[in-house]
């Protein structure tokens, strides 16, 4: 609730959207933990899956305030919004867990989906592939692309094999793959 900006209807339209898209990766994250990795990493999947956008939400609730002073016409759907919370998200949501000091399996596998250069563990694919169908069942969902788009994106971008399987039976498309 501390997340949650103190315009309503700013976190009716916009805020809502980015609270369900970090509980949906947490439960994605965690159905693809079940199927690849031990018992013990399943938690923290979840953990990690649910936290991953947490510097989105962050950015959300200073940049609503911050409008509000500066620009009250702009809105959080405007493009300069939307890459402002983007750009600098993970990096925010990196030393947020680093300043509570979670767990060194926690921070590293936020640590590795932000760095290009070192290789992901399982946990981290797992969160990644999580976050990335999320975002595509949004998409899909209010029908800014279509089926073939996203089984493309799809295709393309996930990490795992496992990844892909939950992609399509989670947005109900056959198992062919373009």
């Amino acid at each position: 609730n501390k997340f949650q900006p103190s315009s309503k209807l700013y976190f009716k339209c916009f805020g809502h959207k980015i609270w369900q898209h970090c509980q949906q990766t947490a439960e994605l994250s965690q159905t693809l933990a079940e199927q690849i990795l031990s018992e013990n990493e399943v938690s923290a999947a979840y953990l990690v899956g649910l936290i991953r956008n947490l510097g989105i939400m962050v950015t959300f609730q200073l940049m609503i305030e911050a409008f509000s002073h500066i620009a009250p016409d702009a809105t959080p759907s405007s493009m300069a919004f939307k890459q402002l919370m983007s750009k600098h998200s993970l990096t925010l949501t990196i030393a947020i867990a680093r300043h509570w000091q979670l767990p060194k399996i926690i921070v590293q596998s936020i640590e590795q989906q932000h760095s290009v250069q070192s290789p992901m563990s399982p946990l981290a694919n797992c969160v990644s592939d999580a976050n990335f169908i999320s975002k595509m069942a949004s998409l899909y969902e209010n029908n800014i692309i279509d089926e073939i788009q996203c089984k493309k994106y799809c295709h393309q971008y996930l990490i795992s094999e496992t990844g892909s399987s939950l992609a399509f039976d989670y947005l109900s498309f056959n198992t062919v793959i373009i």
